[in-house]
Formats: C-alpha cells, sequence, structure tokens
C-alpha cells in the first residue's frame, strides 16, 4: 500500500479518540481542583468546545482536499496571518509535547 496518506474521516477519528483519552485521564482533576462541585458542568461544556473544534477541522479539511492545515489557513485568513495562526498551532504543539 503505496498511498500514504490519511482521509478526512481518519483524522477526525485520530482527533477525536486523542481528545478523548487526554480528558479521560488528566482533565476531570483539573477541572474538580477548579469548579468543584461544577465540575461535571464545566466538564461536559469543555468536551462541546472540543467537538467543535474537532467538526470544524474536519469541515475545513473536506473543503480544501488537496490544502494542508497551513495551505488552507493561509487561503482563509491571507498568508500573513495565516502563516502567523499556523506558527503559533507548530509552537504550541512543540510546547505541549515537549518532554
Amino acid at each position: 500500500m503505496d498511498n500514504r496518506e490519511i482521509t478526512v474521516t481518519q483524522l477526525a477519528v485520530i482527533l477525536i479518540s486523542t481528545n478523548i483519552g487526554v480528558s479521560m485521564l488528566a482533565f476531570p482533576r483539573f477541572v474538580v481542583v477548579e469548579a468543584e462541585t461544577a465540575s461535571i458542568l464545566a466538564t461536559s461544556v469543555g468536551a462541546c468546545i472540543a467537538l467543535i473544534g474537532i467538526i470544524a477541522v474536519s469541515y475545513l479539511g473536506k473543503t480544501y482536499r488537496n490544502k494542508t492545515f497551513v495551505g488552507y489557513s493561509q487561503s482563509i485568513l491571507g498568508k500573513k496571518i495565516g502563516s502567523f495562526f499556523s506558527l503559533m498551532i507548530i509552537v504550541s504543539f512543540y510546547y505541549f509535547n515537549r518532554s
């Protein structure tokens, strides 16, 4: 199988499973510490916000099939703002994933 690209559906499944995995492990404890008795509501709202983001990325991936995240952010936001936004995403991934 030489085709090494993933489909939009595969990307959505990866994002959803990663999001659920991270949420299940760490998020509820942080929410309980901060929100106390409203932690169930805060966790539900946070999960809905994350789901909206996943749906948006999936929709943009289907709309701009031949472009990467960086490519379609430049198409939507303009070259300078799109590049800045993409750089901020890359820096945040690096910052939160370093050991």
